[in-house]
């Protein structure tokens, strides 16, 4: 990128910088720059967690400096400006925001990806040191996540976080009564909510609703799985185990001819890998939890790992790239391929905070493929290249009455109990 204040994606990240006059922090697919932690007041504060959203234009450039005006709406609305410099694709700002009761101030930085269609997302942290009136001694911090469309500037953003301030009213008449704001009253009826389950024992297990079916579904021949869950009253997920049904056949499959390196996906994305070691496609949805839960949405890339022995390795690639600017590696290892109750494939998943120290991510619903469809290989033959589709599994010899069975079993950060859910992938038609 270079230093050019002028060029859209520069005026992106310049944005980003807008949102953080939004009160307080911090998305949910984001990974960006950590700013250090403000110290946070310890005695009679009040906690608020906000969702702002705001939309910003440029007013002027000074240099490397941009100055953006708008509007800040959600927890705590009011105008904002904001004050970016960018530098190497780097931006770092600061901001005020003009909100009822007093002004709040902060800073930020984060990082823009270039995306398509002429959008731009980014994603960054913030941290809100200090302001006037009832915020004089805020501090808060979190992220922001959002796009702008380059060609016009259209941006839009959301951000997410908490925000820390006395519990006086700061700054008002004497005597004046104390203003608590609808997001910490929320705030606080969900601490007493969390100290109420937390002494009637663990939270109970989400429920999670499985889904498989094979494409084609012939009797022994070569298919792609689509598989996928989804979870109602999400917890952050911690482990995934799925099996997969007795008799497919994986030694026959083409699928991986090379392998991609964990190392080189996490540094490079997907060009680090070679384009002869993807298996699959699919997408997620996360949920940020806020004064107003964010969803996230991702695309998710299977590649072929490096075996383990006899077990296989698939990487999913995980990758918010709108609005927001998360990517994620989970490491799955497929084991028992020879096993007559069928494979298992086994995934860890990290805990992901939306910001330091802050709640983790929920992952809401998650799919992908394995499997040869959408995905085309290349080999070299008589000095030309061609390109051709590998083979996949196979789908059993034999077809059980009521269908293929199963099922997956998941475990969660913030909870003993496990949750388990099964189905049945349906028998092939006769052949005709």
């Amino acid at each position: 990128m270079g230093d050019a204040p002028r060029r859209g994606p520069a005026r992106a990240a310049a944005t980003m910088v807008a949102l953080l006059a939004a009160p307080a922090p911090a998305p949910a697919m984001a990974l960006a720059t950590t700013l250090a932690a403000p110290t946070l007041p310890a005695h009679g504060a009040r906690l608020e967690r906000v969702t702002d959203s705001a939309h910003l234009t440029l007013v002027h450039a000074n240099g490397n400096t941009l100055v953006e005006r708008g509007r800040a709406s959600g927890g705590l609305p009011g105008p904002v400006e904001v004050w970016l410099t960018l530098r190497n694709g780097i931006a770092s700002s600061r901001f005020t925001i003009h909100t009822t009761g007093g002004t709040l101030s902060g800073r930020g930085t984060g990082r823009l990806k270039t995306g398509n269609g002429g959008y731009d997302s980014f994603g960054g942290s913030v941290a809100v040191v200090g302001g006037t009136g009832r915020f004089r001694a805020a501090r808060g911090r979190g992220g922001l996540y959002g796009s702008i469309y380059r060609v016009t500037d259209a941006l839009s953003v959301v951000v997410v976080g908490e925000l820390h301030y006395p519990a006086g009213a700061a700054g008002a008449a004497a005597g004046a009564p104390a203003v608590v704001p609808a997001g910490a009253a929320a705030a606080a009826a969900a601490a007493a909510a969390a100290v109420a389950a937390a002494a009637a024992g663990s939270p109970t297990a989400p429920r999670v609703s499985l889904d498989m079916r094979f494409r084609p579904d012939r009797l022994g021949q070569s298919t792609t799985i689509h598989w996928g869950f989804a979870v109602s009253e999400p917890e952050p997920l911690r482990a995934l185990q799925l099996r997969l049904p007795p008799g497919m056949g994986y030694i026959s499959s083409s699928l991986g001819l090379e392998v991609c390196e964990p190392s080189l996906l996490t540094q490079g994305g997907p060009s680090g890998c070679p384009v002869d070691s993807r298996i699959g496609a699919g997408g997620a949805v996360a949920e940020v939890p806020a004064q107003t839960d964010v969803r996230e949405r991702a695309n998710v890339t299977a590649f072929m790992g490096p075996a383990e022995g006899e077990d296989l390795t698939v990487l999913f690639f995980v990758d918010g790239s709108w609005p927001a600017n998360r990517e994620l590696v989970l490491t799955s290892h497929l084991t028992d391929i020879s096993a007559p109750q069928g494979a298992t494939l086994l995934t860890e998943v990290p805990q992901l905070p939306v910001w330091p120290q802050g709640p983790d991510i929920r992952l809401i619903r998650l799919s992908s493929t394995i499997g040869p469809e959408g995905v085309t290989y290349h080999r070299s033959a008589n000095g030309r290249t061609v390109s051709f589709s590998p083979r996949g599994v196979s789908v059993p010899e034999r077809c059980p009455r009521g269908g293929f069975p199963v099922w997956a079993s998941f475990s969660w950060w913030n909870t003993a109990a496990t949750s388990r859910a099964s189905t049945r992938v349906p028998c092939p038609r006769p052949a005709r």
